[in-house]
């Protein structure tokens, strides 16, 4: 697989010099090296890493990528590289930031497939099992992802699944029509719990999905290392602006894709710097990656062009919104204009352009409208 699929990929698919990974070692088949980045875990990185020791998978390592943890966290890691000298890795930097930190990851995998893991995340014991069988199933599926739950901070049990209800795009995007049938989770794994055993697989193009909306949570997915080396790591420059979206997208724009349709990890809500981000900078890295698609590969954009212009219309009217939230009328009222423009009916959006106007220009405005739509009246009085 890999060069194959990669060599038809889409124009800006392939690796960029920011995000070309320089990998430390050879691929080793049938590994998976685990990427956990961190910053200051060290309340929760110890069951991250038990949940990984106990995968049913037997052929794991562990790479702890720190980025610059002040609060003890190599401290709780050090037992661990104690006990597991030969699975466990920790290396360190400067504080960076989270694409940074797993591209430090990236760069020493040894692995033949790679899974990201946040630090306060754990999987299922039999997560990375049955994602190895199913890429081994299927040559030209570069990246397998799945449902997941969520758990508090303090690690009970909250909703079953959540990734329909945390990316949005499920809304809009009928995975069942998107993809293709690709048979069952327990088909995959004998040790898949028998209540997900008849879950339905999907696999195919999932690249004109994506650009309603990300799809793929990243700790829920695994990568063949190839993946990596054909379309890059992170993108630094969307470091706080949906860089998981921006490579999720990016490696679907060359490879098939799979959903196990299953909740493989347990992802915890809840805590006060949950991926540290501002809404806008979210906003703003959403807007970059539609327009960026949206100039350069709209031909295999396979939807229909009214829900072409009405996503594009949502990502500038998004990051107006949180402009408009924060104060910044004069900035929100750009984005906000451009989104009318691509989509007019849009009231809600409409509104806040108003509003952003200074009292002189909303009164002139308005008098405006009350003159135009006079007129209106009276040449249809007189009809």
């Amino acid at each position: 697989m890999g060069a194959d699929a990669a060599a038809g990929m889409t124009p800006s698919a392939a690796a960029s010099p920011a995000t070309r990974i320089a990998f430390a070692h050879p691929a080793t088949p049938g590994l998976v090296s685990v990427i956990i980045p961190t910053f200051n875990r060290a309340g929760f990185i110890a069951e991250t890493l038990d949940s990984v020791l106990a995968q049913t998978y037997p052929d794991v390592e562990i790479i702890v990528a720190d980025d610059g943890s002040d609060d003890g966290t190599d401290v709780v890691v050090a037992p661990y590289l104690a006990r597991h000298r030969d699975r466990i890795r920790y290396v360190a930097q400067v504080n960076a930031g989270l694409p940074a930190a797993r591209n430090l990851g990236l760069r020493h995998a040894r692995g033949e497939f790679v899974a990201l893991l946040d630090s306060d995340d754990t999987f299922e014991p039999w997560k990375l099992a049955a994602q190895v069988a199913f890429l081994r199933r299927h040559p030209a599926v570069g990246v397998v992802c799945t449902d997941m739950s969520t758990m508090s901070i303090d690690g009970a049990p909250r909703a079953p699944r959540f990734l329909r209800t945390m990316y949005h795009a499920y809304h809009y995007v009928d995975v069942e029509r998107a993809l293709r049938p690709a048979g069952t989770l327990g088909l995959l794994a004998p040790e898949v719990p028998p209540a997900f055993a008849d879950a339905p697989c999907w696999a195919g193009d999932m690249f004109p999905s994506m650009f309603v909306g990300n799809l793929m949570h990243p700790s829920t997915e695994m990568f063949r290392r190839v993946v990596f080396e054909h379309v890059g790591g992170f993108d630094p420059a969307y470091n706080r602006e949906s860089e998981d979206y921006e490579l999720s997208f990016r490696v679907a724009a060359a490879y098939e894709a799979a959903l196990l349709d299953a909740p493989s990890m347990h992802y915890r809500i809840g805590q006060g710097d949950q991926l540290t981000r501002d809404v806008t900078s979210i906003a703003r890295g959403n807007l970059r990656i539609v327009e960026h698609w949206h100039s350069i590969a709209r031909d295999r954009i396979a939807l229909p062009p009214r829900v072409v212009r009405r996503r594009r219309a949502h990502a500038f009217a998004w990051v107006g919104r949180e402009l408009f939230a924060a104060g910044r009328n004069t900035e929100a009222r750009g984005y906000l204009a451009r989104s009318l423009v691509i989509h007019p009916g849009q009231p809600g959006t409409a509104a806040r352009w108003l509003a952003t106007l200074p009292p002189s220009a909303l009164v002139d405005g308005t008098r405006a409208f009350k003159r135009a739509l006079h007129a209106v009246r009276a040449a249809a009085a007189t009809a």
